[in-house]
């Protein structure tokens, strides 16, 4: 089977230890896997998917609810996409050993895991700096910068929304680390985002970053204030539920309770704002982009605490029931009546009654 290496670099897998891990996936698990290049990057590599779910190989006979779980718009956050490769992990770890979750997951869910949306940043990264600690953020769109740490274009400022605001959640300075580009989607990486989401029927979308320890909430741009009410009532029990393993805060960035900035051009708005996807942005991490130890076993904790937080979003893309309560009854003939609560708490409604 598939395994995961040992990161190479402060506890993270290379680009090309996770190249290779997608590959050696889909080559053995080839009834509920499928491995896809959606585009190419600004300097030519290879922009790359994993399809997870029996409806990635064979078509269902009923929908198939759909999760779009993605990570590293910027490249100096290599915790993100471990949180992805260690689900992926996860999952067929629970395949292997005949697990019913695991099951059911595959039949139920197609899932679409996108670890490194910016290769070219992470490969910078490492080439500059090979033990961690590089700090580039940015994709490498070339430019007139004075410093080669300053090319690029943020990718989670580069969708259209709150685009063409005022400079205080995104920077139209070419040499700033929030730049947000020429024009939204003038980035081949985003361009290829906007095509897998169009193309396909996601409800839910996990778009991982760090270090924060939050889980972020349209809107990010303050301008846009907050979805309608039933939706915000959704996102704030959704956000809850997906924080409560680790104790993460919810919130919208700019307010107090998270306190950091309003974002203007940001993935997730985008995706609820245009396709109706309930997406957030958690902030994954200890406390910085890197680990000060290089210690691998505290990448791996980091990592695979937030695998439940992934596995929560691929369950709410669809029908998701599970038990509120129980109650059992002893009657006077000696006869026991039980009854259940079972709540919905996905985003479709369940099959049959």
């Amino acid at each position: 089977r598939a395994t995961v290496p040992n990161g190479k670099i402060d506890g993270c897998l290379t680009h090309q230890q996770v190249v290779e891990y997608l590959r050696s996936v889909a080559r053995i698990y080839t009834k509920i896997t499928r491995l896809d290049e959606v585009g190419k990057s600004f300097e030519d590599n290879p922009l790359l998917t994993l399809c997870v779910g029996a409806s990635c190989v064979e078509e269902p006979n009923r929908p198939t609810a759909e999760s779009f779980l993605n990570a590293m718009h910027h490249s100096r956050e290599c915790l993100s996409m471990m949180a992805l490769i260690y689900t992926i992990d996860d999952i067929l770890t629970g395949i292997e050993n005949h697990e019913p979750w695991a099951s059911h997951l595959v039949a139920a869910r197609k899932l679409t895991f996108w670890p490194i949306i910016n290769p070219d940043g992470y490969l910078w990264n490492e080439q500059n700096h090979p033990s961690g600690f590089g700090m580039q953020r940015k994709n490498r769109r070339t430019g007139e910068c004075r410093y080669s740490s300053q090319l690029g274009v943020d990718l989670n400022r580069n969708y259209p929304i709150c685009f063409d605001r005022k400079d205080d959640g995104a920077s139209s300075n070419p040499c700033q680390e929030d730049y947000k580009g020429m024009h939204a989607f003038s980035e081949p990486e985003t361009q290829a985002v906007k095509a897998v989401v169009e193309r396909s029927n996601f409800t839910t979308s996990l778009n991982l970053h760090s270090y924060g320890r939050d889980v972020l909430l349209p809107f990010s741009c303050q301008s846009m204030g907050y979805p309608k009410e039933d939706d915000n009532n959704f996102f704030e029990r959704y956000g809850k539920e997906l924080a409560s393993a680790n104790h993460f805060k919810v919130g919208r960035p700019y307010e107090s309770r998270i306190g950091l900035y309003t974002v203007n051009g940001d993935a997730a708005d985008w995706m609820f704002n245009q396709h109706g996807i309930f997406a957030v942005s958690p902030e994954v991490g200890g406390g910085d982009f890197w680990l000060t130890s290089a210690n691998v076993q505290d990448a791996v904790h980091l990592s695979t605490e937030n695998v439940p937080m992934v596995l929560h979003t691929a369950w709410a893309a669809g029908p998701h029931l599970r038990l509120v309560k129980a109650n059992m009854t002893l009657e006077e003939d000696g006869s026991l009546q039980v009854s259940f609560t079972v709540e919905n708490a996905g985003l479709w409604h369940s099959f049959g009654s």
